[in-house]
């Protein structure tokens, strides 16, 4: 509430937004948060407070599109706190071989995720480990690490992850693959529930995870026993998605707005575009089935039935 505070009193955007909205400039509990639409990440450099710009993290799109646009003040804030919350899903960074298949966003630039995995790599001390488009590369990595007492993740980007498979298969046991979404208008989209089986069949042994993140988030979700566990520094909440300003608690499920607690210095309040629903008894654990119908197709997006 006291970040809401701060935001309202110092973002001229989320101040305006309230404002044309009617909402309230004090609300007195969570339900009464105004969150601030995602799309405006698209047109507008959004922050709190007066601060020069130290880095941009622009979300990948497809050709043409208009993309997100994330100005940050402190990579190393984002840095600390991304690492906060792998080490609450992961265990230390340390203990892990970090591979990163990720061919849109290494060749997108910007990107929030490949800042991460990169970031992730030099503390592990492991050296970097990306691979655009070079499978034989990383099914020899894989392979000289199949017996290794060290730990393997791979985050891969969804179509390429598809591609990968049908050239090498392992069934290594020490291998964690968390795949980011995103077929980049590449391949068919998937649920997640098939992209993952998918994976499955060719890694049996390994862990299939998932991470929720975005360019206009610094905090992540990840996937774990068939669902998304909130990040110590994230809320998550619903709300209808045929009006977008309702408060009603308890739904289960509607259009998926966030509380990122690392977006001190831009917005902590976002109404994505996602659409989600919540799992019963467990309010830090939830689902994403997919995007609103009247949204762009963007590139992390999977297919919502």
């Amino acid at each position: 509430m006291e970040i809401f505070q701060y935001q309202y009193a110092n973002n001229p955007l989320l101040r305006e937004y309230v404002r044309l909205v009617g909402a309230k400039k004090n609300p007195k509990s969570i339900n009464e948060i105004t969150y601030l639409p995602i799309q405006l990440f698209k047109k507008h450099m959004i922050k709190s407070g007066e601060w020069q710009t130290k880095h941009i993290f622009e979300s990948s799109g497809t050709t043409g599109m208009l993309t997100s646009k994330h100005h940050i003040l402190d990579l190393d804030w984002y840095d600390v706190l991304s690492e906060k919350i792998f080490n609450s899903r992961f265990g230390k960074l340390e203990d892990f071989l970090i591979l990163g298949l990720l061919p849109s966003y290494l060749e997108r630039g910007n990107s929030s995720l490949v800042h991460m995995v990169n970031s992730f790599m030099e503390k592990s001390k492991n050296g970097i480990h990306f691979y655009l488009n070079d499978f034989e590369a990383l099914a020899n990595v894989l392979s000289e690490n199949k017996f290794s007492d060290k730990k393997i993740i791979l985050f891969g980007v969804s179509f390429a992850l598809l591609d990968f498979i049908q050239s090498y298969q392992s069934s290594m046991s020490n291998l964690i693959i968390i795949e980011t979404g995103g077929m980049k208008g590449r391949r068919k989209e998937l649920t997640r529930e098939e992209l993952h089986k998918n994976i499955n069949a060719a890694f049996p042994n390994a862990e299939i995870s998932s991470e929720y993140g975005m360019t206009e988030l610094l905090s992540q979700a990840y996937f774990d026993s068939g669902w998304f566990s909130v990040a110590p520094s994230m809320h998550i909440d619903l709300r209808e998605i045929t009006d977008p300003l309702s408060t009603e608690s308890g739904l289960k499920r509607g259009a998926i707005n966030v509380v990122d607690l690392g977006n001190l210095d831009s917005c902590a309040f976002i109404a994505t575009e996602d659409i989600g629903k919540k799992y019963k008894g467990d309010d830090q654990k939830f689902n994403v089935l997919g995007r609103l119908d009247i949204s762009r197709l963007r590139g992390c997006s999977l297919l919502y039935l």
